[in-house]
This record gives structure tokens, sequence and C-alpha cells, in this order.
């Protein structure tokens, strides 16, 4: 076997080799990334949504339409009697550098904000990282669905577009929930199962 034929056959072996040990950790380390995720997922709804002691998914199988027309999920939030308090909803829009994934919790009745949580982004750090800061995501607590907030949330000195696109993305997913969802769901006064 001539030299250049063994250094083929080296490296198929080592890339199979690797590819291999890949997928070993991935099918480790994925259950558990998965878990991680659902869980930071929960405690963040919670933030969002602070009434509500429990979440149901908002399934195509449950409506009449296509939650994810909307959302990329949606989560309805029942307090401890089981009572519809308002809806948490999961949405992702452009930032300065790529995407940026936003948590957002609607109280009912009343389609006030009740939190807004950045879930992932791929913002610049140090500057447009800033957007996941409590002081800014804080702004948006108690405002209303009005399709206004761009007169109402203070930008970030020195990363204005990146907290300019989570307001675009709040101000443009409340304001589509408010007006066409809510009506869809039948969930405009609280009691509401």
């Amino acid at each position: 076997m001539s030299s250049g034929a063994k250094m083929i056959l080296a490296l198929i072996i080592v890339s199979v080799g690797a590819g291999v040990v890949l997928a070993v950790v991935y099918n480790y380390a994925n259950p558990k990334i998965e878990e991680h995720a659902a869980l930071r997922l929960a405690d963040s709804i919670g933030a969002v949504l602070p009434e509500a002691s429990s979440f149901t998914k908002l399934e195509s199988a449950d409506v009449s339409f296509d939650p994810s027309s909307f959302a990329d999920e949606i989560y309805l939030g029942h307090d401890g009697q089981g009572e519809s308090v308002g809806l948490a909803f999961v949405v992702t829009g452009p930032g300065f550098q790529g995407g940026i994934k936003v948590l957002i919790g609607m109280e009912l009745p009343g389609c006030t904000i009740g939190g807004v949580r950045v879930l992932e982004h791929v913002e610049t750090p140090g500057l447009g990282a800033r957007i996941e800061e409590d002081w800014f995501t804080e702004q948006f607590i108690g405002k209303e669905a009005s399709g206004k907030l761009d007169k109402e949330i203070d930008t970030i000195t020195g990363a204005t577009i990146s907290s300019k696109a989570v307001t675009n993305i709040v101000n443009d997913y409340v304001y589509k929930i408010a007006q066409e969802l809510i009506p869809q769901l039948g969930v405009l006064e609280r009691g509401s199962r």
C-alpha cells in the first residue's frame, strides 16, 4: 500500500472515529440540554406572567387556527383556580447582528404587558447584549398593546439598534396578539377558561 493510500485510510479512520464520538456525546448531552432549556423557559414564563401558577401550550389541535401564524410558541397562563390570567408567547425578530428571541407576557383582561425576557440573541457583547438587562426590559411592564411602544421605551446608549429592535418586536407582536389572537381565543375577560 502506498504512503498516499495509508494517509487517506488513516484520515478516514480518524474522521469516522471523531464522528462516532460526536454522535455519542450529542446523544448523551442533548436530553440534558433540552431539559435545561425547558426549565429556563418555565422560569421565564413565570417571570413575565407572575399571576399564573400553571401554563398550557396552545397547539393547533386545540384551536381553529394555526398558533404559529402569531408566534413561535404561545402559552395560556392560569391561576390556582384554573382561570385564564394571561398569555406568554415566544417570538423572534431581526436585531442588529441576527435574530432576537423574546418571551412576552400579556395580562388579561386589558392586554397589558406583564413582562419581557430576551431568551436568545447574537447582539454585540457588552453593548447590544444590554437588551437583557432588567432596567431595559422592565420598561415594558404595564404598557398597553397600543402599537406605539416606540414612543414610550428608552433606548440603550451605544446599542440603539438592538434596543429599538426589541421594542419593535414587542410592539408588533403585542399589538397583533391583542387585535387578532385574543378575540379568537375568547379570553378577553379574566375568568375565561
